[in-house]
């Protein structure tokens, strides 16, 4: 794994790296439930710092971008994750979730093992880049049809619950 980190207690590091599918009661989820509040505060600290003129829906926006599935799966291979992980099968759109629950997991089992500020340290050194690159503040896909129906329309358009 190609991560700034070396696991003094490797049972740990194999807890994290044990999804639920093969072991329904010594797996990564309860990590992965921490690693996910230190990743989301880490990032949002960092953005904070980044783009001290954005208003709190741009930086809400990078922030969801940041921790999203897609951008955790991306990380995860980049580290190369998966040739670690123990898991069953990785097929579908299961892929991206396993490997960013996975992400989350180690990030969650390095804080617990060395604490905030070396998890915090890590998740800098690896979003930092992504989160220069992003220009403009990404949007979600509701948030763009708003914007559009709005544009087009004049309106924002009305959403109705039909079950």
């Amino acid at each position: 794994m190609k991560i700034n980190y070396t696991f003094k207690n490797q049972e740990l590091l194999n807890l994290a790296l044990t999804q639920s599918g093969i072991n329904a009661k010594h797996n990564n989820e309860r990590l992965e439930f921490i690693g996910d509040r230190v990743l989301g505060l880490s990032v949002a600290a960092m953005l904070y710092d980044m783009y001290p003129n954005e208003n709190e829906g741009n930086l809400a926006r990078r922030h969801a971008f940041l921790v999203s599935t897609d951008t955790l799966a991306r990380v995860a291979t980049q580290i190369e994750l998966e040739k670690h992980l123990k898991h069953g099968h990785m097929t579908g759109g299961k892929i991206n979730h396993i490997l960013a629950n996975a992400m989350e997991a180690i990030l969650g089992a390095i804080f617990l093992e060395s604490g905030f500020e070396v998890a915090r340290k890590i998740i800098i050194d690896i979003w930092t880049d992504m989160a220069a690159a992003e220009i403009v503040a990404p949007k979600d896909s509701k948030t763009a049809l708003q914007e559009f129906v709005q544009k087009t329309y004049g309106t924002l358009p009305n959403y109705e619950l039909i079950e």
